[in-house]
């Protein structure tokens, strides 16, 4: 588990506060209304390489399941359509 680099007699941050602060840098890292900079670019592909060594099952599942949705999107046979109107 992550330390607090500010108090390093600190315990250990607990899985929950890990967890929100990872969903709050992945979810703002690659903002396109923002601008897209190098270091984020960086830090999602760490985030990836992060996940592939520790999780690998999870990665291929879920990059095979984008690949095959962007392969029926690409094809005509996407079962997914947006909203009408939309």
């Amino acid at each position: 588990m992550a330390r607090d680099p500010e108090t390093p007699d600190a315990a250990p941050a607990s899985p929950a506060k890990d967890i929100a602060e990872s969903a709050a840098e992945n979810t703002l890292a690659l903002n396109p209304l923002v601008g897209m900079r190098g270091q984020d670019l960086m830090a999602a592909g760490a985030n990836v390489m992060r996940t592939l060594a520790s999780q690998p099952q999870m990665l291929a599942k879920t990059w095979m399941g984008f690949a095959s949705e962007m392969g029926a999107i690409m094809t005509g046979r996407a079962e997914l359509a947006p909203a009408r109107g939309d």
